[in-house]
C-alpha cells in the first residue's frame, strides 16, 4: 500500500528531474546522486518504491532514500506507526498467551 502511495506523490517528480527539469524529487534516490553516464536521466521503477516501502516497515525509518516533500515524509510516519503498533500488538499477544 504504501509503495503505492510513494509512486503516486514521487513519480512525476522523478519524470521531470530525469527530463531535466529544474525541481527536485519528493524522495532522493542515491542513483540521482552519482555521475555515472550509464545513469543519466534514471528515473525509479515501482520495485524501487517496494523496496523502499520495505525498509521503511522493517528498519522503523527511511534507509538510504531519503524523503525530500511533506507528504512523503508523513507517509513514512504514517507508515513506521502502523509497523510499531503491528509489533507492540505482537507482543502482547505473545506475553498473554504465556501467561
Amino acid at each position: 500500500m504504501f509503495a503505492a502511495f510513494y509512486w503516486r506523490f514521487d513519480h512525476a517528480h522523478q519524470h521531470r528531474v530525469a527530463a531535466g527539469e529544474a525541481t527536485h524529487p519528493g524522495i532522493l534516490f542515491p542513483h540521482n546522486t552519482m555521475s555515472f553516464k550509464s545513469l543519466q536521466g534514471w528515473c525509479p521503477g515501482f520495485v524501487d518504491y517496494l523496496f523502499l516501502s520495505f525498509n521503511t516497515s522493517s528498519t522503523f525509518g527511511p534507509t538510504l532514500p531519503v524523503p525530500l516533500r511533506g507528504p512523503i515524509q508523513i507517509g513514512m510516519m504514517v507508515q513506521v506507526a502502523i509497523a510499531m503498533a503491528v509489533l507492540v500488538m505482537l507482543a502482547a499477544r505473545a506475553i498473554g498467551l504465556i501467561g
